[in-house]
């Protein structure tokens, strides 16, 4: 009998079945004696009541001295907006005969309502008011645990839970449609939501969210339209922040889009990626590439949104992708540069090369788009598409050679005491000749009796030397390191490997000077011949003061009587495999 009244009852009846027994076992029998007193209406209420049977007189003194008299029988219940808004009486009430009731304490309600958040913001939906329970859990549970939010304060938290509205959804309804400006993101509450891209377009969708997953924030973070549509799979809840409210609380608390932008990143949707395709041609990285290049590089892009005064990556990180400006400026500095990019510019194309640390760091002039080619993601293509190998070349030697990057030339090849001396001329044309090689550990860089063909100079790593010394014996010289060389024998004379080089750290990185190439260069400034004669006949006393150390024959260097046509420029030779 209790389960039905409750059932029955105005403020239960959105309740589930399962929630509506919650109440009704919550709940205690009493009976009360006519004229006994329930409520003094402006003193604490303790307990809400169900009336089974009888009557209770409720009398509220309104402002101005008169009084409405209102009576309440079976099924009526008494006190419940005052216990839930946890307010003094608003009316005083008694029995006006013998009744019978069940009574549910405040105590025991909240308990309820902190356990069940959803039966708190039923009662807030049938009350037209925001319940203190709601709040609290808002700010303690389902904002704190979301991962874009979970760094953020309880203040930033409950700024934020304030202007959140609840949304009810019967399976089927619409969230948003693909292609639709954004105005508004989501948190899945309860239920499932399905997100799909048109067409089949997007490589991550379709995909279900549940319960604490969010949907449409990163196109409310970048102003983009929706990339997807968003469609409830099952009857569900959703919480909504409007965009017009984000973008009040970012400006009144510009950590919340900054925590959201350091955690949030996805893949280019459909209309990114078809202007990746148009734009990518335009950078001298990807020029002349086939369609299904373009395509493939596109799909493993990734936006970000960094904000206004937020940093992207700093001096000295690890050069872990190329950046592609797509809205808004970057600011670069370092070592008293200061260069701005912005939309179509780039920057670190040496990363994708190399993986070589950042020289520079990035902060954001005003909110910007940045579009990200992850390093591993590119290594991935290069394996499928050699093309992009070539072009990489191409791009690194123009960006070299070019005068205006002279800062680079004195760091890295003056680090090399066989270019210490060099002039900046030479030094570019020696860069515009470097091809960059990335060795694992273990990995073989040539072997011993293998055609000596080009010398290396290592950027960062390790490298060990060895030569067998019989049929079983192997002989390990000393490690190199960054800014040393080794193979410049090469360049001297023809003939084959007395020793073999292997990578000796997890990631080493070389420039490789090819014979022809250098010929070439030193047809054109002959006075290198006779500082690498010097340098060389260091390296070969050092060589032969060894004990067992090869001995190669070395002649002095001198410039070729014509110049060698360039090596054409092409991706990174294969490599021997480790042994």
């Amino acid at each position: 009998m209790k389960e039905t009244f409750v059932q029955n009852a105005p403020l239960f009846s959105s309740l589930s079945p399962d929630e509506q027994a919650l109440i009704a076992r919550a709940m205690t029998a009493q009976t009360i004696a006519n004229g006994e007193k329930l409520l003094t209406q402006g003193l604490p209420v303790q307990q809400l009541y169900l009336i089974q049977s009888g009557w209770i007189k409720q009398t509220t003194v309104l402002d101005g001295g008169r009084t409405l008299i209102n009576n309440l029988g079976p099924g009526s219940l008494v006190a419940d907006v005052d216990t839930l808004l946890d307010q003094p009486a608003t009316s005083s009430a008694e029995a006006h005969s013998d009744v019978s009731l069940w009574s549910l304490c405040k105590a025991d309600l909240c308990h309820i309502l902190n356990e069940h958040p959803l039966i708190s913001l039923k009662f807030s939906n049938a009350l037209g008011t925001r319940l203190q329970q709601v709040d609290r859990y808002l700010v303690g549970q389902r904002l704190r645990s979301t991962p874009l939010f979970s760094d953020l304060s309880d203040e930033e938290l409950g700024a934020i839970a304030e202007k959140l509205s609840s949304l009810e959804l019967r399976r089927g309804g619409m969230i948003f449609r693909a292609g639709a400006p954004s105005e508004a993101f989501f948190i899945v509450e309860s239920g499932e939501v399905s997100l799909s891209a048109p067409n089949g377009e997007s490589p991550t969708l379709p995909r279900t969210l549940h319960g604490g997953e969010m949907l449409g924030e990163m196109a409310v973070l970048t102003g983009k339209a929706y990339d997807g549509a968003a469609r409830a799979s099952s009857e569900c809840m959703l919480w909504m922040l409007r965009k017009e409210d984000f973008m009040e609380l970012t400006a009144r608390y510009p950590s919340i889009r900054a925590a959201m932008s350091a955690r949030l990143s996805q893949a280019l949707g459909p209309t990114d990626r078809l202007l990746a395709q148009q734009q990518l041609p335009e950078i001298k990285l990807f020029t002349d590439l086939p369609v299904d290049v373009l395509d493939a590089v596109a799909s493993v892009i990734v936006l970000r949104h960094v904000p206004a005064g937020e940093k992207l990556f700093s001096a000295g990180e690890p050069g872990d992708s190329l950046v592609i400006v797509e809205k808004g400026e970057l600011q670069l500095s370092g070592d008293s540069k200061l260069m701005t990019l912005r939309a179509g510019d780039y920057y670190g194309e040496m990363s994708l090369l190399t993986g070589k640390s950042r020289q520079e760091s990035a902060v954001a002039a005003s909110d910007c788009n940045v579009w990200l080619l992850p390093r591993a993601d590119y290594d991935r293509l290069l394996a499928r598409f050699p093309a992009l190998g070539t072009t990489l070349s191409k791009a690194v030697s123009a960006r070299l050679s070019d005068g205006s990057n002279s800062a680079f030339l004195h760091e890295q090849l003056r680090n090399i005491r066989l270019f210490e001396t060099l002039g900046d001329l030479e030094l570019q044309e020696i860069a515009a000749a470097l091809y960059a090689q990335t060795y694992k550990r273990g990995e073989v860089i040539f072997a011993e009796a293998q055609r000596a063909d080009a010398a290396y100079f290592i950027e960062s790593g390790e490298v060990q030397l060895a030569t067998r010394v019989g049929d079983s014996y192997q002989m390990n010289f000393a490690r190199m390191a960054a800014g040393e060389f080794f193979g410049e024998i090469a360049l001297l004379a023809e003939g084959t490997r007395k020793s073999t080089a292997r990578a000796a750290a997890d990631e080493t990185q070389l420039w490789v000077l090819y014979k022809s190439d250098f010929d070439r260069v030193l047809a054109k400034f002959p006075s290198l011949a006779a500082h690498l004669s010097k340098v060389l006949s260091e390296r070969l006393a050092l060589v032969e003061s060894r004990p067992n150390a090869p001995r190669p024959q070395v002649r002095p260097p001198s410039p070729p009587a014509r110049p060698v046509a360039p090596r054409p420029v092409a991706a990174r030779p294969s490599s021997i495999p480790a042994s």
